[in-house]
């Protein structure tokens, strides 16, 4: 008789530990699905700013890229086709142009060139 009230004392409290499982798997099932409807609000937010795409991103680079290659290049004759000497004189000229403007920093202006150049690079090599 005492084995079979042991059995049923831990049936019954393997029931409970089941019944709280079951509420918090419940509980974050609820949280995730509100997670995934506010990703998908937040996705649609961005697409309707206008926040560039990974292809618009890419493009982005290749024309900066491009820009740089012909301001800062040389003519196939060796002739320099800019009054800037380099990369660093073209961010510089900019920072004093646009001062405290945002996203003109010097460190995000000297990334952006260096993903740019790199972006053009690898479209290059094919």
């Amino acid at each position: 008789m005492n084995a079979h009230l042991v059995q049923q004392t831990d049936l019954q409290a393997s029931r409970r530990i089941i019944e709280k499982l079951q509420e918090e798997l419940k509980a974050t099932t609820a949280e995730m699905t509100a997670l995934a409807n506010l990703n998908n609000e937040l996705s649609a937010r961005l697409e309707a700013c206008g926040i560039p795409s990974e292809l618009s991103e890419g493009t982005y680079n290749l024309i900066v890229g491009a820009l740089l290659e012909v301001t800062l290049g040389k003519s196939k004759s060796g002739k320099r086709q800019s009054i800037y000497s380099s990369q660093a004189a073209l961010v510089e000229a900019i920072t004093l142009r646009f001062p405290k403007m945002g996203g003109l920093s010097k460190h995000t202006i000297d990334r952006r060139f260096a993903d740019a150049r790199r972006h053009l690079a690898q479209a290059l090599r094919g």
